[in-house]
């Protein structure tokens, strides 16, 4: 019995982990994403950044600007 809730508790932090946003209903701040500006929670754009390490290819979900 013990087996089993450890097991099923192993699963949960390993998806946790690993698809955060997909618990979450939409994705966050600075969470990787696919050029999809509905994916990203409100106020927030898919775009590529333009500095840091994978910069061009992996795109992030950023603050819209004003203006």
């Amino acid at each position: 019995m013990a087996s089993k809730i450890f097991f099923v508790l192993a699963v949960f932090l390993v998806m946790s982990a690993v698809l955060p946003e997909s618990f979450a209903g939409c994705k966050k701040l600075n969470s990787y994403c696919t050029r999809q500006h509905r994916e990203c929670c409100h106020g927030l754009v898919c775009r590529r950044p333009d500095y840091g390490i994978g910069r061009g290819i992996l795109w992030k979900c950023t603050r819209a600007r004003k203006g």
